[in-house]
């Protein structure tokens, strides 16, 4: 009886983070110039949230743990116009941007 407390109340405790898994998702993507040409150190950012990245050498960047459902990405550097696009973020994938 006790051992199936013990597993039960583990259970409980270990739903919350299955949820909250699906719960978000990711958005990749690549920023490139208007002549298509990566741009590296951009600031990507989820409009709204402190959540956000800087773009690689190749001017890709992937933020992890984005609230599912509908999202705006912005992207800034200095000396470019800011761009943003709106995606929606599924539970457990990736959405590119």
């Amino acid at each position: 009886m006790r051992a199936s407390i013990v597993v039960a109340v583990l259970l409980f405790l270990a739903a919350p983070d299955a949820v909250l898994s699906q719960a978000t998702g990711s958005i990749a993507g690549v920023v490139l110039s208007e002549v298509d040409r990566p741009l590296s150190g951009v600031q990507v950012v989820v409009a709204g949230s402190p959540q956000g990245t800087i773009t690689g050498a190749d001017g890709r960047y992937l933020m992890r743990g984005v609230p599912a459902g509908e999202q705006v990405v912005r992207a800034e550097v200095l000396g470019y116009s800011t761009g943003e696009v709106s995606v929606t973020v599924v539970g457990g994938g990736v959405v590119e941007a």
